[in-house]
């Protein structure tokens, strides 16, 4: 590595935000990754990283993680490190993404979730997990246990939030996995409406998860609430909860559903 090179990479740990994207590195990082782990070392000014989840690249074996365990550790460097957000370089719009795709089990632009569990694995610190908006591939239904596994009893995640392009039909596994968290003090759940939660819809998970002894702060935001989930969210409040931050924000809800939710909060 040449000085030049040393220079930028030095300067991109200068920023608040760095982005790891293996597909299009522009800051050079994974080109020159045992320096980016070297210049990591004793970091005080990231606090936020940026990772894309795409698909397995062409290496075989155990070379295909090999660059992504040594992003890892240099992230477990990162003293100020207090969130990561999670990306995918989607190739079309959400709006032409058919529903079907999301759920093909051999779908090609399905997340390879096992970057994320090499990271979580070198955390050193606590940090908020944050799904970024807009990044429908990453809710592909095939790849959803491989999420859970990745997030499974990571004692580091204190927050998750779903990002915008958040559909129903991944939230029971989701709050599934979740509940595994020891530590998760904050959730935050974000529209709903593209491809609504169904009237009836099982919401176990989620009544559990709301009712979980260390979470303090949810957040709904643009969700379209059914009478089914009002009654779920009113169940847990009703029943034990330690929330002490409960959010509505530009939410809709069937006739009577706030009401059932606000009597509970009295």
């Amino acid at each position: 590595m040449d000085g030049a090179d040393h220079i930028s990479i030095n300067s991109v740990l200068t920023e608040n935000t760095v982005l790891f994207n293996k597909q299009d590195d522009a800051t050079g990082i994974f080109d020159h990754v045992d320096a980016f782990v070297d210049l990591s070392l004793d970091n005080e000014t990231v606090q936020r990283v940026v990772v894309f989840i795409d698909p397995h690249d062409d290496a075989a074996g155990t070379h295909r993680y090999a660059i992504w365990n040594k992003i890892a550790e240099g992230i477990g460097n990162l003293q100020a490190l207090v969130q990561i957000n999670i990306s995918h370089d989607n190739l079309m719009n959400d709006e032409d993404i058919p529903l079907a795709l999301l759920n093909d089990g051999d779908d090609p632009l399905a997340p390879d979730w096992e970057i994320l569990a090499c990271i979580l694995q070198r955390l050193q610190r606590k940090v908020h997990l944050v799904m970024d908006d807009h990044a429908t591939l990453l809710w592909n239904r095939a790849a959803l246990p491989g999420f859970a596994g990745a997030i499974h009893e990571q004692a580091m995640i204190t927050g998750f939030n779903t990002g915008n392009g958040f559909p129903h039909h991944c939230l029971d596994i989701l709050c599934s996995a979740l509940l595994t968290l020891p530590v998760l003090e904050i959730v935050s759940f974000e529209q709903l409406e593209r491809h609504g939660l169904e009237e009836g819809q099982s919401l176990e998970s989620m009544v559990k998860l709301l009712q979980s002894p260390s979470l303090r702060e949810v957040k709904f935001k643009s969700v379209a609430f059914t009478n089914t989930l009002s009654k779920a969210v009113a169940e847990a409040l009703r029943e034990r909860s330690e929330i002490t931050d409960l959010r509505f924000i530009t939410c809709s809800f069937p006739e009577g559903g706030s009401a059932l939710i606000a009597r509970v909060l009295e």
